[in-house]
């Protein structure tokens, strides 16, 4: 728009539900209503740009995160996040870990991992000095696999909305399936070749994910998220 930024998805309706305080402080209960929230009035693609370490929950509040994920799943409702800024596996923290999210990973311009963006993430997307509004006003740079997986989260809508006639009819593990084949398969193969832990299954292309041809439908797997 010849100023700042442009988004992926540009006619997305965007719901933005606050789950966290001002200093990124929050509870595992209110990121769960919070999902519930957004299903429930219609969201079809959900970005969490948050996580914790798994160690610091407890077996039942990761259950009832897992459920949640699994709710919007249910729901026909995508969810991705961002696999963290620690360096350690993804798969150690939730919702990263979690199953049927699909995991971001950073890159930076140089096509390379940041030593922070947390491995074994499903696919990877520019996370590294990127520009975003600013509070008040005005544009700020920041780096982050935050910054990284809405790139994906708009790359999903884009999807949903190109074949939505297609999945009215599928239940949400289809659709999850689908979206992944599609994002995964059509990636920049970066690093080692096929999947590898610090790119996943490579660099997010927006418009080869669009013309890819999965078939029709898709099985293919979660490989991050095998909690």
């Amino acid at each position: 728009n010849a100023k700042g930024i442009a988004g992926i998805a540009p006619d997305a309706k965007i719901l933005s539900v606050k789950v966290l305080d001002a200093s990124g402080s929050g509870t595992i209960a209110n990121v769960i209503n919070g999902i519930k929230y957004a299903v429930n009035i219609g969201a079809k693609i959900i970005n969490m740009s948050l996580g914790i370490a798994k160690k610091f929950l407890s077996s039942s509040l990761l259950g009832a995160f897992q459920d949640a994920i699994n709710y919007a799943l249910g729901k026909g409702t995508i969810t991705v996040v961002a696999a963290g800024n620690e360096s350690v596996d993804s798969n150690t923290t939730a919702p990263a870990g979690l199953t049927s999210t699909i995991a971001i990973g950073a890159t930076n311009d140089k096509n390379t991992k940041p030593y922070w963006s947390n491995k074994y993430p499903d696919l990877s997307a520019p996370g590294d000095t990127i520009g975003s509004l600013k509070a008040g006003g005005g544009y700020v740079y920041m780096s982050g696999t935050s910054m990284a997986s809405p790139y994906v989260a708009g790359a999903a809508a884009l999807l949903y909305s190109k074949f939505s006639s297609l999945y009215s009819a599928w239940t949400g593990s289809q659709i999850y399936n689908d979206i992944y084949t599609r994002l995964t398969r059509s990636s920049i193969d970066l690093g080692k070749k096929g999947y590898d832990s610090s790119f996943g299954y490579g660099l997010l292309d927006a418009y080869a994910a669009l013309t890819y041809s999965s078939g029709g439908t898709s099985s293919f797997e979660d490989s991050s998220s095998t909690n």
